[in-house]
């Protein structure tokens, strides 16, 4: 099987599947709908020959393919037949490929579902002949072949005809580095490649057998990527995985790559402040309908800022899918609080542009307003704790202390006094239980700050 996946605008690759299950039922359906793509589009280029002035019929064709499939190559070898071009090559390259007279575009799968369609009908996607997309230096093929390997492709077709030695080499290092299994094939199509012999190529192909080997017991692992990881973790499963890959593409490996129209992150992360503010309004809106506007917007602030998103991307072990350059990585990227943040912000955008606004809302509502350990909110579900901690933090101070300095009242109904000190700031808050005193204490700390922020305004 080997389905053709355009990858960007300009371009279409080939991915193979080894080992699938013929009978798959969702794999044939797929299939079933490609042919009859495919079959409506032949009449269309045999219209557009005749309009360019070729004697040519749709059973031309049929008569070359036989009992298969008819597509382009038996089209070429039908107008070769009649003598109106040299060979099926020259057929391609003045009519029948991208740009030429006759081309129609054609029914295509993604890569990424191609990858998983193999995948759910138990085979091994291998990225095919990489060699023959090659439009950048040699530096850039392993930035390349990253970019399908974060879709989950298992291998590369390494041995080649058209791979020379240094090629062959460099993928061998290449597939080494990510972990990736190697594969080799003639690229055979019987008459319509004369010259192409299977199993030896032009006659000089030679396979190594430990690549069979290899690939019939599945080494290495096949593992799941980096990627379906995250998407584990997140609890959401891309339909379009090259956003995903985007929200994770920080813009200093884009500048080191300078290869492939890669887009880093940074378009994605401005989407994703103004979705993430719209979001965290609507859900606190839902659940406190009677908060007054200015308590919504200090329990939006203590949602919505660096450091929290920061933990949660953590918590996600998103540090380890982001893809940085080289300096960025050894400085410590993956652990900066403003990479995380940003990072995390264009994937809730990437959630969005995928799943909608009642999706990103489920996947925002589940990390971001998840239910802490019993206390840390007040009867309300607001933590003022952490809204002051934020407040003091961003004014250079450090984090404030607790302390309960009084309990009263029998056992079975103490109520507390706890002090926070904050810089010069302390205030007192009771409650029935010691968390309970140390947020009221928070809230009315918070509260003392924002008159001293009033009156300070009014006296300037």
């Amino acid at each position: 099987m080997e389905p053709i996946a355009p990858f960007d605008r300009d371009s279409s690759y080939h991915i193979l599947g080894y080992f699938v299950d013929l009978e798959n039922a969702a794999l044939n359906q797929r299939l079933a709908a490609l042919q009859e793509a495919r079959r409506s589009r032949n009449p269309g280029i045999i219209e557009r020959l005749r309009q360019l002035g070729f004697d040519i019929q749709l059973d031309d064709a049929l008569r070359e393919a036989g009992p298969g499939q008819v597509g382009r190559p038996h089209i070429a070898a039908a107008l070769q037949k009649k003598g109106f071009v040299h060979s099926i090559e020259d057929a391609f390259r003045r009519y029948l490929g991208k740009g030429g007279g006759a081309y129609v575009e054609k029914e295509r799968l993604d890569c990424a579902d191609a990858i998983q369609l193999i995948r759910r009908a138990g085979g091994i996607p291998v990225l095919a002949h990489p060699g023959l997309y090659r439009s950048a230096a040699s530096a850039s093929m392993h930035a390349f072949i990253r970019l399908f390997k974060d879709l989950e492709i298992a291998g590369v077709e390494v041995y080649y005809p058209e791979h020379d030695r240094h090629l062959i080499r460099e993928l061998l290092d290449i597939t080494e580095k990510l972990d990736l299994l190697r594969t080799g094939g003639t690229d055979f199509h019987g008459d319509l490649r004369p010259g192409i012999q299977i199993g030896i190529g032009a006659g000089d192909f030679f396979v190594p057998f430990r690549v069979y080997e290899d690939l019939a017991a599945g080494r290495p692992p096949v593992r799941p990527s980096p990627l379906a990881e995250l998407e584990a973790r997140l609890g959401y499963r891309f339909r379009n995985r090259c956003l995903l890959a985007e929200a994770l593409r920080h813009s200093s490996f884009v500048n080191e790559q300078g290869q492939f129209g890669l887009c880093d992150n940074e378009r994605l992360e401005f989407l994703g402040d103004a979705v993430l503010e719209l979001v965290v309004s609507h859900i606190l809106m839902r659940r406190h309908p009677r908060a007054a506007e200015g308590e919504l917007t200090r329990q939006r602030a203590a949602v919505v800022n660096e450091s929290h998103l920061a933990s949660l991307a953590r918590s996600l072990l998103m540090g380890s899918c982001l893809q940085l350059g080289k300096g960025e990585a050894l400085s410590g990227g993956r652990e900066k609080n403003s990479i995380l943040a940003d990072a995390l912000e264009a994937l809730f955008a990437a959630v969005y542009l995928d799943g909608g606004f009642e999706t990103v809302c489920s996947v925002v509502e589940r990390h971001l307003f998840q239910q802490t350990a019993a206390g840390h909110r007040d009867a309300n579900g607001f933590d003022y704790k952490s809204m002051l901690q934020e407040r003091i933090q961003n004014r250079g101070g450090g984090a404030p202390r607790y302390e309960i300095v009084r309990e009263t009242g029998p056992d079975h109904q103490k109520t507390f006094c706890a002090e926070v000190c904050a810089g010069r700031l302390k205030i007192r808050g009771r409650g029935r239980n010691k968390k309970a005193a140390e947020q009221e204490a928070a809230r009315r700390a918070l509260a003392a700050l924002q008159t001293d922020a009033a009156m300070t305004q009014k006296t300037h």
